[in-house]
């Protein structure tokens, strides 16, 4: 076994450890609300980035760029192309989902700018945070520690399970939302294992969220 390699006992107690040490930072981040109230939207994140860098400094003893955080020439160019798949993987869903409600459900959507959350940059900082903890928790450290231990494909597989089970926290969690949550996942997964790197998953990421809550999709009067 090469010294980047792991049993699979030991993928499941540094998981096992990872979740502990989430819990515990969330605890400490919903006590540090009643000091710092502005931090509340983003507690949950912040909530992970601590778990994630808590093991893999302190219990790991290892460095960012062991999970795909490696600062290069190459970052910037892979965060943009993350971003520009996004707009085209966005693009592509609003055009199936105006097609889609216009045939078979009858209804036409008008396609308009959230203007104000499009020049928030409060948003825009949330959603970097939301991309970067979430790429670092699920697939830097978890799918990467899978990987180790096997094959890509489990690793692909389960990483994109606890994704999915993540956004179960989400109010408007439905059976639609989470299936696309875990085929987004397995998506991102794949260009992580294509790229090495978390720079294009954290550009994808983001943009697709800023893109969800940028657009609104406002239902009219369908064909007679």
């Amino acid at each position: 076994m090469g010294k980047n390699e792991l049993t699979i006992s030991k993928v499941m107690i540094k998981i096992l450890r990872l979740f502990i040490t989430t819990i515990a930072a969330l605890i400490a981040v919903l006590l540090l609300i009643n000091f710092i109230p502005f931090i509340k939207r983003s507690s949950f994140n912040i909530g992970l980035t601590l778990a994630v860098l808590i093991c893999i400094f302190f219990f790991d003893k290892e460095k960012l760029h062991d999970f795909g955080l490696k600062i290069s020439k190459e970052s910037l160019s892979l965060f943009i192309k993350g971003l520009a798949y996004a707009l085209i993987s966005f693009l592509i869903s609003l055009i199936a989902v105006y097609f889609y409600c216009l045939f078979f459900e009858g209804t036409k959507l008008d396609i308009l700018p959230n203007r104000s959350n499009i020049s928030s940059l409060s948003l825009l900082s949330f959603y970097v945070l939301v991309a970067f903890s979430e790429e670092l928790y699920f697939r830097g450290y978890i799918l990467s520690n899978i990987k180790r231990a096997g094959s890509n494909i489990p690793a692909v597989i389960i990483s994109s399970f606890f994704f999915m089970i993540m956004h179960l926290v989400n109010p408007q969690a439905s059976l639609t939302m989470l299936s696309g949550t875990f085929v987004i996942s397995i998506y991102l997964s794949v260009l992580y294992l294509k790229t090495n790197s978390l720079w294009s998953c954290i550009g994808f990421h983001f943009a697709w969220n800023y893109l969800q809550d940028s657009v609104m999709l406002t239902p009219t009067e369908g064909p007679e």
